[in-house]
């Protein structure tokens, strides 16, 4: 899955740029206006029981891209990834601009 998130700059544990989930590829990162477009598993990101997705979705030539998530889908997405990441060291909350 495509996703439209903040691009973290390097610092004195990540020496590269990157994104805050882990299992990701950064496919592109503009350093001027710090988003990122990056690649995630598709089980790193919530689905309802009928399949959907919350979040508006546009068409790239890769496949639909994640540009736009409500507070509560942001929400919703830090709970998933917490329980799901339990006791790893970080807290992983992504943030799609």
């Amino acid at each position: 899955m495509l996703i439209r998130t903040k691009l973290l700059a390097p610092d004195s544990t990540n020496p590269t740029y990157r994104v805050g989930l882990p299992n990701s590829t950064l496919l592109h990162g503009n350093i001027d206006t710090g988003i990122a477009i990056a690649l995630i598993p598709d089980d790193d990101y919530p689905s309802s029981d009928d399949g959907e997705r919350d979040g508006e979705f546009e068409q790239t030539t890769e496949g639909p891209i994640l540009v736009s998530l409500s507070d509560d889908g942001h929400k919703k997405w830090h709970d998933y990834l917490a329980e799901k990441y339990k006791g790893h060291r970080t807290d992983f909350r992504p943030e799609v601009v």
